[in-house]
């Protein structure tokens, strides 16, 4: 709910969720911040729902069990290790979405959709064998972009990459071993 008691809801806390299952997850667009663990270990069947400029934090999905289709939405924020393990299929970065390193660390997505502004940290998909293709939603605006050192490392299944020219640094080793 964006209320309780009156009172809007703005956070979600430490372990708040964690080990629960859900139809569906839909945060709502009161929430800013999804704090440590808050989900760790969910399982989500249908769809997840993010409101833009939401700040996820460290291992806020660790190890979660989630819907094929995951979207990050604009402006947002994803903290240190926050789906690492998880399991989801395509993964869509809206624009100006920050990860941080080890985000999707071991994680089992197989799709990554990219988009202008997208700073992707360091080992950000490290070893995430099953990550097959890595393309562009699409849009051509010119705002920087980063991809930080290892974050693809050991991607071994990698089999279409597609890098727009608004990533103007690839930090080394970003495919090693990919």
């Amino acid at each position: 709910p964006d209320e309780i008691s009156g009172h809007t809801v703005v956070a979600i806390g430490k372990n708040a969720f964690s080990y629960k299952k859900f139809k569906e997850l839909i945060i709502p667009e009161t929430v800013r911040v999804i704090n440590e663990s808050a989900f760790s270990n969910v399982t989500v069947d249908n769809s997840v729902e993010f409101p833009a400029g939401i700040q996820i934090d460290e291992k806020a999905f660790f190890s979660a069990d989630m819907p094929k289709e995951v979207t990050i939405p604009d402006d947002s924020y994803v903290g240190k290790q926050a789906f690492a393990y998880a399991d989801l299929d395509a993964l869509t970065l809206g624009e100006n979405v920050t990860l941080d390193d080890e985000a999707f660390y071991y994680s089992e997505v197989s799709e990554l959709y990219v988009s202008s502004g997208n700073t992707i940290g360091e080992k950000a998909f490290y070893s995430c064998s099953k990550l097959r293709k890595i393309d562009s939603q699409g849009n051509t605006d010119t705002v920087e972009s980063v991809i930080d050192k290892q974050a693809f490392a050991y991607c071994d299944g990698l089999e279409t990459v597609n890098i727009p020219a608004y990533f103007t640094t690839i930090g080394e080793e970003s495919f090693y071993y990919a």
